[in-house]
Order: structure tokens, then sequence, then C-alpha cells
């Protein structure tokens, strides 16, 4: 293909994914703790106005001191979603520069055009830091795989894609670090595999690998001795870093634990009787997002009980239940899975013309057999960390096309071909439709969920302990700056501990943490009155309250609509 009809695909294609992503869908976080970081960023949380934090708990510090200063000097502009268009946009473009010199005919322009428009725009539409960061880990992969082909590029050429590579690298570090380990490990192997089996070895090959991979952890190391001044440099920062260590060992034992059932619980209780810690329902109270009373919940703490409870309820401390329960949780959502399998499989069929080769085999069975191993050791993967191997696998579907050898035209005449682009078209088509439903129904949700709100009493205080219903629906990036200020909202998620949530409990007076949110009329619990079973988050809160306080309390429902339940905790009077 030409220059011109290179720059022609990019453009187009460019244009399609934004349209799409931008226009034709409406933008919703994707998880809370994205809109929480955002809330963060930008110094406006629990109905408080404070100064931008440079804190973020996910992303590097130096990426929160970067939003924090731009906060600073211009209040008005989003720049936390700014920043992750800027840089999907910018993974997009070079992954499209990258591609459109393998799309060298009209079915392949087709297909790959479909391919990308359909998958690439939820990034844009669904942004979330490690959808973000996977994505500019999947250029600085769609780079070094170029540039090992690159022996005959001018130094110009290769000078801009090296220091492109160091860009993204940097940037998606910054963002989130443990996403572009993943990638980037991902794509070296399967590079590795194709030169090792494919007997491509040269010196430009091994000059350009070593450059790029030490490139690569360089710019990881000086993150981390920049990371690790910035928490030394005074005891504010040293503070931010326990958090951090806090939220690590939270996710030990919650993100990567097995569904707690009977059996599980009562051994795990055996095992902590024995010590004078924490007790079965102080766990639980960290399973259902409570964890907010520093007085129970420090490191030290962690540090008495932590060895216990994951040896119990940890993954990869126990690989042969492990692999059991992840069998029975991808069975329960297979569909979805082999979605994604055969969209790959059917992409590789038509743009191969009926032929797989085995580079495409190869590279879908280790993409496979490493989401399983990583389900198996840490939990099963959710959509943002999948959806970008699914893309990786894309990548070198295409990449290793050129190592099918050419095979006779009749073997795949133009009746085949274009029956099975026509097929292609529809099948895709009906994927995104069903994206853009689904969308659709997210704004009829949001639309409800305003008039809803509109009815809760303004005036009192809203402790939400695993965040606000449909947070991410009700603030869009871009917008909705001021929807949630009216309301006193505590929206405690991943980690009640920051100083951002504790610092709301003291303005609105509960100093005692779970005592104050008892027997006080204006406050009230995101919950119901009444609970299922012992590990319904009410009955949590009842036990810890009877552990630790010595009371018995039940739930008055104050507020029950389709989308939203609050109740007021009250402390039973004895006779």
């Amino acid at each position: 293909m030409t220059t011109s009809k290179r720059l022609i695909f990019v453009i187009i294609t460019m244009i399609s994914v934004v349209a799409v992503g931008y226009i034709i869908f409406t933008p919703y976080y994707l998880t809370n703790d994205g809109l929480n970081m955002r809330f963060l960023a930008e110094g406006n949380y629990a109905n408080m106005q404070f100064t931008p934090s440079d804190f973020l708990m996910f992303t590097s510090p130096i990426y929160g001191l970067l939003l924090h200063n731009l906060y600073l000097i211009f209040p008005d502009i989003y720049w936390y979603d700014l920043m992750f268009s800027f840089s999907s946009l910018l993974s997009l473009l070079i992954f499209l520069l990258c591609v459109s010199s393998y799309v060298n005919s009209l079915n392949k322009f087709i297909v790959v055009y479909i391919f990308i428009v359909c998958f690439f725009s939820k990034i844009l539409y669904s942004p979330q830091f490690t959808f973000v960061s996977g994505s500019l880990a999947l250029a600085a992969v769609v780079i070094i795989s170029e540039a090992l082909i690159a022996e005959a590029r001018s130094k110009l050429v290769k000078y801009l894609m090296y220091m492109s590579y160091c860009f993204v690298v940097a940037l998606s570090l910054l963002i989130r670090s443990k996403m572009l380990y993943l990638i980037m490990v991902t794509g070296i192997v399967l590079l590795l595999l194709q030169i090792v089996i494919n007997h491509k070895i040269n010196k430009h090959i091994i000059h350009t690998f070593i450059q790029y991979v030490i490139t690569f952890l360089l710019l990881a190391c000086s993150l981390l001795f920049a990371e690790k001044n910035y928490y030394n440099f005074n005891i504010e920062n040293q503070k931010k870093y326990d958090l951090i260590k806090l939220n690590a060992m939270r996710a030990l034992i919650h993100d990567g634990a097995f569904t707690l059932d009977d059996h599980l619980k009562g051994d795990l209780k055996h095992e902590l009787e024995n010590r004078n810690g924490w007790s079965v329902n102080d766990y639980l109270m960290i399973r259902t997002w409570m964890m907010v009373n520093p007085e129970i919940y420090n490191i030290s703490s962690f540090n008495e009980n932590l060895a216990v409870i994951s040896d119990k309820v940890t993954k990869k401390y126990n690989l042969k239940e492990s692999i059991y329960s992840t069998v029975f949780l991808l069975s329960q959502s297979y569909d979805k899975y082999i979605l994604y399998i055969f969209s790959i499989v059917f992409f590789i069929f038509v743009y191969g013309q009926g032929f797989i080769t085995k580079y495409n085999a190869i590279t879908i069975g280790i993409v496979v057999v490493e989401f399983f191993l990583l389900s198996i050791w840490i939990k099963v993967l959710p959509i943002r960390v999948w959806y970008i191997l699914f893309l990786v696998t894309f990548w070198f579907v295409i990449y290793f096309s050129n190592e099918r050898k050419k095979e006779p035209e009749c073997e795949y005449n133009n009746c085949k071909k274009y029956l099975n682009i026509a097929f292609f078209v529809l099948f895709f088509a009906c994927i995104t439709f069903s994206d853009y439903v689904q969308n659709r129904f997210d704004g009829y949700y949001r639309l409800e969920a305003l008039g809803e709100l509109d009815a809760l009493d303004k005036e009192a205080v809203y402790v939400n302990f695993g965040g606000l219903n449909y947070a991410t629906l009700l603030v869009r990036p871009f917008n909705d700056r001021q929807i949630l200020s009216e309301f006193k909202f505590i929206n405690v998620g991943t980690n009640g501990l920051i100083p951002q949530i504790q610092d709301s409990f003291k303005k609105y007076g509960l100093v005692d943490y779970e005592k104050s949110l008892c027997d006080n009329d204006s406050v009230y619990l995101k919950g119901r009155s009444y609970y299922e079973n012992e590990y319904d988050r009410m009955f949590i809160f009842k036990t810890f309250m009877k552990e630790h306080y010595g009371q018995e309390v039940h739930f008055e429902e104050i507020f029950n609509s389709k989308r939203f339940s609050y109740v007021r905790c009250v402390t039973k009077k004895n006779n």
C-alpha cells in the first residue's frame, strides 16, 4: 500500500473510532475506582472542596503530581479525563500507523477497519486507568515489533519510533505500571517465540531487541527510584506510602481471595480464635468495603492477621482449590470469553483468506493459557485486563500474517472471499449494536437515577459502603462536576482509610466511625432494613457493632426506590 493510501486508512479509521467512542456512544466510567480518582484529582469529594490531591491510590504519585499542578493552574479544565483521552488516542494513532503497512488490499482494509472500530472505541467510551495504561502498553509492543523489521528504514524513522516508545512506556508506567509489565512480558514472549521458531536472528534484531528491553527496564527502575524518593520526602508522603502498603495487603486477602462459604468461614474462624486479633467478621468488613476505622485496620493489625487469613483464602496459596474455583467461575460466564475468542478466529480466517498460520494458533494458545494461569494465581481477570490481552492477540495475528506461504488463488475464490467479508461485517455490526443498546440503556438508567436522587434529603449524610449506586453513570467524563455536590455523600470504596474519606467522617461529626453511624437521625447507610444471609453487608455491620461496641442494632428503612435504598442504624434499647 502506498504512503497516501496508508494515510487515508489511518485518518478514516481514527475519525471513525473517535466518532463511535465520543459521539455515537455516551462515555461512562468503567469502574468506581476511576471515578473516585477523578474526585480526588479535582479536589471535590463528599461535598467537600479541598486542594487537588496528588495521591490517587492506583497511579504513580509522579502522575498525581502532574495532575495536581495542572488543576492548580487551570482548575476549570477536566485534566483527568483529558489525559486519559490523549493517552488512548495516542496509542490508537501509533497502532494505526503501524498496522496500516499490513493493509495491502481492499478486503484487508475492510476487516481491519471494522475490527478496530468495533473494539478500540470501547477504550474511549469506557475510560479506566487500567484500560488506558494497557492501550499505551499495546502501542509499546507494536513499536518493538515494527522496530525489529525496520532495518531498511531511515535513521529519522528509527529515532521517532524509539522516542515514541520511550514516551508511551513512561506514560503507561505512570498511569498503571502493573498493566504495562503484563502486556510487555506477553509481547516480548510472543516476539521471542516467533524469532526462535522462524530462525530470524541477525545482528539488527538482537541489537534492537536488547535496546528496547533495556530501555523498558531503565524507565521502570527510574520510576521506582523517583517514587521511593517521593515517599521518603516527608512524613506526609510516608503516610501515603503506608496507605499503598495497606491497599496491597487488602488486595491480597480480598481481590485475590476465594468466595467465602460456610466451610471456609469455619476454618478461618478456628484459626483466628487462637489469636488475639481480628474476628472473622472483621475480615468480612474488609470484603464488603467497610474498612474505615484506623484503630482496627492499620499496618500493625494487617501484619498480625494477614498470614493466617491469606493461607486460607488467597488463591496462590491454595492452587488446587483455586483451579476448581477458577473453572467454576469461568463456566458461569463462558459466553463472553468465547465471543472474543471466536471474534479473533473469525478475523484470522477472513484476513488470512481461509488460512490460519501456526503462529496465529500459537499466539491464541499462549494468551489463553496466560489468562487461565493468571486467573488461577491471582483472580479471574476483569475485562479491563483481558480486553487488552485480546487486542494484543489481534496485533500479533496481523504481524505474523506475513509468515503464511502463498497459496494458489483457486483455493479461495472471490465469491467465498466477499461472502466471508459480508458475514464478518454483519457479525461485528451486531456486536457493536449490542454494545450500543446497552449504552442507551445506561443513559435511561442514569435519567431514572437522577430523578430518584432529587427525592433524597440534602441535609442528611449518606454513607455508601461499596460506593454510590450508579455513580459511574451519574458522573460522566468531561461533565457533571457539580451533579453530586448538593449531597453529603461519603463513598467508601477500595480503601476507606485515605485522608479524604477520613476527613469527610470528621467534617460531619462522625468521629467514632461505626458507632457514630447509629442513633444519628441525620446519618443514613446504604442498604436495606433486612438481610438475606450472614454474608450480607447489613448483617456484617450488625455483628461488628455487637463485637466492638457491645450494641445490638437494627435498621429502619428511610428511603427505598428502584435504584437507591437507605436505612438508619438504631440501637436496640434494653427493657
